[in-house]
């Protein structure tokens, strides 16, 4: 598991900022953001597997993506305002 957001940019390990990933993309990765566009739509498809498991019946796919989007882009923004860098795979 690895933060979509870096751990020491947001300061905690909640379900809503957690991502599968492998172990060696997660050392390259590090303390880097990943490119939003093409991460952040299999990150929410992920985030959405949880939801559904907690909530039967709640906010569509689209609903859940648009909503999480709007609350997490903010925060990606602010990272890289503050310096953090983006991960490019290698």
């Amino acid at each position: 598991m690895d933060h979509f957001i870096p751990r020491n940019f947001v300061m905690n390990d909640e379900l809503w900022n957690l991502m599968p990933l492998d172990p060696i993309q997660n050392m390259q990765k590090n303390k880097k953001l990943p490119v939003w566009n093409d991460y952040f739509e299999r990150f929410a498809n992920n985030q959405f597997i949880m939801y559904e498991l907690i909530h039967r019946r709640g906010n569509s796919l689209a609903e859940f993506i648009n909503i999480l989007g709007k609350n997490m882009h903010p925060i990606y923004d602010s990272a890289r305002r503050q310096g953090y860098e983006i991960w490019k795979v290698s």
